[in-house]
This record gives C-alpha cells, structure tokens and sequence, in this order.
C-alpha cells in the first residue's frame, strides 16, 4: 500500500486526494481484516462530507439500522466500517437518514419511503406511501396515447412510442421487429391485422404483380378496412373509398383522413394506425405501441423478437417464408393471381459484384446517406438493394426506388437528407441530353468524321470469341456499341463518338458502363470534355479488365457550351474490343 502511494502520488503530483484514496483504500483493508483503528481524518485532513441528519465514524457498523431491520446492529457479524452513520434518533430509509416517525411503508413484500409511488404489473393501480406507514392506493387508466411500461425505473403510463414495417423494391419486408424477408407473391396478402383473438379494429392487405419478369413481383395497391370503410390506394396515386374515386384531401369519418404528404398518400387514424403509399410500390405501415403482442400477417407479430415474425394464420411459426407468405394470401376475385411461387433470378458473381457496386452509395462513408447511418444502420436496404439489381438486371429505376426506400425510412427516423439524389443516377435530368442505352440508336451522340474506325451498335455477342461483351449491360437482351479489334492492322485505330452540345453552368456527373476484354494490352478507352476547340482528358483505362461491366463516372465542372467525346483505341490484338453502354448525366458532382 505505502509502494502504490508513494507511485500514485509521484505520477499525479502530490494531489491531496490522491493520498486520501490510497489511505482510504488501506484503511478499508485493515478493517475487514478486523483491525480497529484510531480516527485518523480531521475537518481539514481528509475530511469526509456526510448528509444531513449523519456524523462521521471511523468505526460504525456494518448493518446499520434501517426503516426495515431497526435490530440490524444487534444481529451484525460483520467487522466495523468507515462511513456516515445516522445521528440518534433516526433510521436509513434508503439512503437517506430520516426520523423513525418518518419512515415509509412495507407492502406486498417491498419497502417504499415516504411520498414514493407504486403502480401494478397492468397499470389499473397507484399506491403512494403517506405518513406513519400508511400505503393508500387508487385506481388508475392510461389514456387513449398512452402504454403501460417501464421507462427509466419506474413503471407507469407514458406515450405510447410508434413502429413501422417498410415495404418496398421488389418486394422486401422489413416487419415491425426488423426481420427481412423478400416474398415474392403476386396475389393479395393480409400484412396487418389483428392476432388470435386481438381485436385491433383494422386490417391492411396489399396486391403485388409480376411487372416484367416472372421471378420477381412488387407493391401494386393497398386497402385498408377499418370503422365500415374500405379504403383503397390505388397505383398513381388514387384512392377509392367504398368503391368510390375520391379527391384528396379526404375525411369521410371522425379519426380518419387521407392527403398527400409529399411524394406518399398518407392515411391518419386515430386508432394508432398511419399508412404512406407512394403509389407505385413502397409502403410504410406505423403502428402505435399499444398493439404489440396483438398483430399478426406479412408485417410480422409485433411482440419485440424476430423469432415468431414468420407466424401463420393457424398460430405455427414456420422457418420458410415462402410457406409464411402464402399462408396470408387473401381470396380475391378481381385481382386473378398464381399462388406459385417462382425462384428469384440467379446473379453471377461479376453481376452481383456491380450491384453491390451501384448499391454501395447507401454504405459509403461521406455519402449522402451517412448521416443516417447511426439512427438506421443501412445493412437491410444494402442487401435488399442487391437483391433487386440482381432481379431486374441492373435496373436504374429500381436502383433509385431502393435509394429512395431508405431515404423515406431515415426522414420517418428523424433524419432527413436534404437532395440525396444530387450527383446519382436518380437525380433530376438535366438539360444536357448525353443520356443513351443504344436500344433504338446513338440518341444523338455521331461518329465523328476525324476518326480512322466507327463505334459499331450491336446485340449479344462480338464476333470475335475471347474478347468483348456476350451481351449488353441493361437486359442481357438488348444494344450497345462496340469497337471490332482486326488481326490485319496495328495498334492505334481510333474511333470518336461526340455528344450532343449543351450549355450548362456548374458540376455535371458523366456515367457510362464500359467492357474492356481481351490480350490487347495497348487498348484504350478516353473521355474528354470538349469547349469549341479545346479538348481535356476527363477519364482513361487501358488494356484488359476481364469479362465483366464496370461503371466509368466523371465529374465535368461545366461553364457554357460543351460536349463530350469518346474515344476509343485498337490494341495490338485482334482481341481489342471495347464496348459501352447506359450513358447518364445527372446534376451534381458523382458520390465515388
């Protein structure tokens, strides 16, 4: 003890409270040792400050008495301690020392100070601790917002806290727990209603269809039952009620009214229950906290773990969530379905390695998403992202739908993200028009009539085996353009493809999908931004970058008129050949 003193005080300069610590600490040691010490603190040595009605003592009991045990001290084995003890004639309630007729109340096995409150398991009752003992109790209800919980200690009534399930891409359920799952069923499902015997006062059901491919399905339309009224939200934003098209906003019965909320029809009850439909394919269903433990249906149970979210209407909870989504399929005559099931789309490694890659802004320290990150961790949004770039082939609009999706969680979380969109695929169009997918022509881009070879349009695969696309970027099934390596010349061919002009001031984002195969190693690819005669390097890549799609994307800090051109160059190769697709502009600087 006197070695750790002498080098704690030693480290931390001789503070006085340092040597009070290590002297504490040794006279602890000493006492539960049963060593009785002289008092060895003053006013002005180490003094120790007690609260009212208490006196320092160097050697006090270990029990001391209490409101509960007053012979605490005579039934003590414990060794004498160093501490405040309570002056004559008063008792610890708690913590702190009060006169013996001030002490609280013993009930139903517990002991609570004088003014402490208590209320039951079920919130129906409030007792308080008055004088001489006394616990008087009276009845109590929560009000029509309000759950009974524990919040920081002390259970009561407090505001009832809300939860959502999130609806959204093709489709992907994230249940009112947090599980996700991606049900792809094409018929009508129930995804909340009330559980067992739960009378909740509602339901919610959605349709989903196939929309362009057989393996995968989204958000068609939604309804709600609720108080005599079938509200249906429809696609494009229409809302029928009772079968009759109505105009927004709407309130047909107290407690519920229907309007539009920026981008969403939003429907507000006063049952704890708010929808937001954007009227193509997301939903978000909030729910007050007074229903958990009651719902049940594609949104999940509702009780606080994921374990039981996968429950069918018979009550079993089941482990596939195919099983788990047919299970709430609701018979429906105007809406003709196939109850099967097809598999989701297979992704090749190099495909699902770009849909990571275009899905990675949602994860992307410094991006428009981060601020978000520490309210909603975007791990679920990231993966069904993926699986949706997956599913539809790379889609862009699907892209930003998943985009979107999180941005819409995150304002309902508290955060919002401003334009989010800004310098991405999803932004705004701008007046420069270098958009192209090549499937109708070169949408304005030329050749130009400097160049030694042309940009070929073509579907499926180049001639030439071992070198270039099997297929285009957008469906597997479509165009883009391509430069035809030939064994007979040499290296440095160069074909020039020039955009359209456009006059614009401020930050432009080029992107473009490039494919660049083959043994060439001198083949090139260059993109410049051109004003009247000045030409600058932009963006290059050269020699070989495998069999796959990569996404090219510049940043073009504009002022006044220009245009962009693309160049590409023959490697020494007949296997040279360098193909694009999916060219895009949109506002802003690009997020990478």
């Amino acid at each position: 003890y006197f070695d750790t003193c002498l080098y704690d005080l030693c480290a931390l300069h001789g503070g006085q409270e340092f040597l009070c610590a290590a002297l504490e600490a040794y006279a602890d040691a000493c006492q539960a040792a049963g060593v009785t010490l002289r008092p060895w603190r003053n006013a002005t040595f180490c003094p120790l400050q007690c609260p009212p009605n208490s006196c320092y003592d160097s050697c006090m009991t270990g029990c001391p008495a209490t409101c509960v045990d007053q012979q605490a001290p005579q039934n003590c084995s414990k060794p004498c301690v160093e501490g405040c003890a309570c002056s004559s004639g008063f008792l610890l309630s708690g913590d702190t020392c009060v006169p013996e007729a001030n002490c609280g109340c013993h009930f139903e096995g517990n002991y609570y100070a004088q003014g402490e409150s208590s209320v039951n398991e079920n919130c129906t009752r409030r007792c308080r601790c008055e004088a001489k003992g006394q616990m008087v109790c009276s009845a109590l209800s929560c009000g029509e917002d309000e759950v009974c919980k524990v919040q920081d200690g002390q259970r009561g009534c407090y505001p009832a806290s809300t939860d959502i399930c999130h609806i959204y891409g093709d489709p992907h359920y994230s249940t009112f727990d947090g599980k996700l799952h991606h049900f792809q069923g094409s018929c009508n499902y129930t995804v909340v209603t009330g559980c067992d015997n739960s009378s909740v006062g509602f339901s919610v059901t959605t349709r989903n269809k196939h929309y362009g491919s057989q393996s995968w399905t989204a958000l068609n339309s939604v309804a709600l039952s609720l108080q005599g009224l079938h509200i249906a939200l429809r696609e494009h934003k229409a809302v029928y009620i009772n079968g009759a098209l109505v105009s927004l906003p709407a309130s047909l019965v107290p407690g519920v009214t229907i309007s539009l909320s920026g981008s969403y029809v939003r429907v507000s009850t006063k049952l704890g229950l708010q929808l937001q439909f954007n009227g193509d394919h997301e939903l978000l269903v909030k729910v007050s906290e007074k229903y958990k433990g009651k719902l049940c249906g594609l949104c999940g149970t509702y009780t606080g773990s994921q374990q039981d979210d996968f429950m069918r209407p018979d009550g079993v909870v089941v482990p596939d969530f195919n099983d788990f989504g047919t299970s709430w399929m609701v018979p429906d005559d105007e809406w003709p379905c196939d109850p099967a099931i097809s598999p989701p789309a297979s992704c090749s490694p190099a495909e699902e390695e770009a849909a990571k890659q275009q899905c990675s802004i949602l994860t992307h320290l410094g991006g428009p998403f981060q601020p978000c990150h520490a309210v909603l961790p975007p791990k679920t949004y990231f993966e069904s992202c993926v699986y949706d770039q997956c599913a539809t082939g790379g889609s862009t609009e699907q892209l930003c739908n998943d985009l979107g999706a999180y941005a819409a969680a995150c304002a309902e979380a508290g955060v919002a993200l401003g334009d989010w969109s800004a310098g991405t695929v999803c932004a705004p169009p701008t007046d420069c028009n270098f958009a192209c997918t090549f499937e109708e022509d070169f949408c304005g881009w030329v050749q130009a009539d400097y160049s030694s070879i042309d940009w070929i349009r073509n579907k499926g695969p180049t001639p030439t085996p071992n070198t270039g696309p099997s297929s285009d970027h957008t469906t597997g099934d479509g165009y883009y353009i391509f430069l035809q390596g030939r064994a007979d010349t040499s290296a440095g061919f160069v074909a020039h493809l020039v955009s359209p002009e456009c006059s614009w001031e401020g930050t432009l984002c080029f992107r473009f999908w490039y494919h660049m195969y083959g043994t060439a190693q001198t083949m090139a690819l260059r993109v410049y931004v051109q004003k009247g005669e000045e030409q600058v390097v932009v963006w290059k890549e050269v020699g070989n970058h495998g069999d796959k799609w990569h996404l090219g994307e510049v940043t073009v800090h504009a002022t006044g008129n220009m245009r962009i051109l693309l160049e590409g160059e023959w490697g020494e190769d007949v296997r040279s050949n360098i193909a694009l697709d999916d060219l895009s502009v949109v506002q802003g600087a690009c997020a990478g």
